[in-house]
């Protein structure tokens, strides 16, 4: 069985503010970035086979920052759509399906 991680973007600067974004991007602030390399050191030690992200800026940039911590996964393992608001992680060998939020 194979094991499925979905993470949330990390805070952005209309998060912040308490404000609903929807499709409209907003760029992450510096608690968003530390919140992703947080969630980076959480999963560094497991084997990943492909990252799957939506197209939104928030969620890339909430990706590049875990991909500098996990050795497993490159730009090359990562796909791109307008289907998911976040992106799902999925490890090459697992049991249980965890959902980590920032």
């Amino acid at each position: 069985m194979k094991t499925i991680y979905f993470v949330r973007h990390g805070q952005t600067l209309l998060n912040q503010f308490r404000r609903m974004q929807g499709w409209v991007d907003s760029p992450l602030t510096k608690k968003g970035e530390s919140q992703a390399a947080k969630v980076g050191d959480q999963l560094k030690d497991l084997q990943f086979n492909l990252a799957v992200s939506s197209d939104m800026m928030r969620a890339i940039h909430t990706l590049d920052i875990i991909l500098k911590k996990i050795s497993t996964l490159t730009t090359s393992n990562v796909k791109f759509t307008k289907m998911f608001a976040k992106f799902i992680l999925v490890p090459s060998r697992a049991s249980t399906v965890l959902r980590l939020g920032i």
